[in-house]
Order: structure tokens, then sequence, then C-alpha cells
């Protein structure tokens, strides 16, 4: 759990992967399922793929079902950051 620098509060789950899926519990899937508002997922993948990923939270079936074939809110932990402090 985290808050912006403009005071919004958001989750942010933190992920790895070497692929191009990403394992998530039934857990934490129902998570972002039922709260799909000011969640967001950060996957830390292979420097080809950009090294962070950001997706938002209500995205996770997709998320589950493509991968890192899904295209990302942001790449690059520069971006990554920007996004979030801009929320």
């Amino acid at each position: 759990m985290a808050y912006s620098p403009n005071e919004h509060f958001f989750t942010l789950e933190l992920k790895v992967t070497l692929g191009d899926k990403i394992r998530f519990s039934p857990h934490q899937v129902a998570f972002h399922v039922k709260h799909s508002k000011n969640t967001f997922i950060l996957v830390a993948c292979t420097p080809d793929r950009g090294l962070v990923r950001l997706y938002p939270g209500h995205q996770i079936l997709e998320l589950v079902n493509s991968g890192l074939k899904l295209e990302p809110l942001s790449i690059g932990w520069d971006a990554c950051r920007l996004k979030l402090e801009s929320l």
C-alpha cells in the first residue's frame, strides 16, 4: 500500500518473471478482481523487456492469460515511477 505525492492511495503488487508468463495465486487474482480500482502490478523482467513493467490491477485476468504480451501502462523504472507519482 502506498500514497502518491498527491495523497492518492493505491496498492502495488510486486512480481518477478524470466519468461512471458506471470504466476499469480488464486487469492491474488481474486483481490485484483474485487478491488479493481487503485491497484497496480509491477513486474520485474529481463532487460530486453524493459526491466520493469507496470500494469493496472483491473487487467489481472488478461495478464494471467497473456503474460508480458499484454501492453503495459509503463515500461522502465522512470516511466513506472512517473505514472505512480502522477496519480
